[in-house]
């Protein structure tokens, strides 16, 4: 089979297990209530790996149209069937994107339920006070708009 096919697919790997490295780095961020501006270079570096997947899923489609298979999952799977190597690059893929879904989703559960608590704590604060400190801009109200002083 290719070894252009072959060379994409390992490359394809490495950058697939950096991307999951960068997954559980999140969710060690968001397990201890990293400050906004971690998650915020995490998210960046998360969106640079994810854009060279998608390049290089575009360059393994290009290989195989090349070589006559179809794109995508179809054409990698027929391709490492009938070659041992691919077979062993495409597994780990397979394994490896999995691995990345579950951590992903993973993160998703936190930054709900870290989203929940937060909300909360917000209609807590507006029950305890029965006004609200801040507006939807995040700026305290005017004087005028909280109402006359009691002192």
């Amino acid at each position: 089979m290719s070894t252009a096919l072959n060379h994409c697919m390992e490359r394809e790997l490495a950058v697939l297990r950096d991307f999951t490295a960068l997954l559980e780095e999140e969710t060690a961020a968001l397990s201890t209530r990293a400050e906004p501006d971690v998650l915020a270079q995490l998210a960046e570096r998360k969106m640079f790996a994810r854009d060279a997947l998608a390049n290089l899923a575009a360059e393994r489609d290009a290989v195989l149209a090349a070589i006559g298979l179809p794109i995508g999952h179809a054409g990698t799977q027929q391709a490492a069937d009938a070659d041992a190597e691919l077979y062993v690059c495409w597994q780990d893929l397979l394994a490896a994107a999995g691995q990345a879904r579950a951590l992903n989703e993973r993160n998703g559960m936190l930054v709900r339920a870290h989203l929940r608590n937060a909300q909360q704590a917000v209609r807590a604060i507006r029950v305890a006070t029965g006004a609200d400190l801040y507006g939807a801009d995040g700026r305290q109200p005017s004087a005028a708009a909280l109402g006359p002083r009691l002192y």
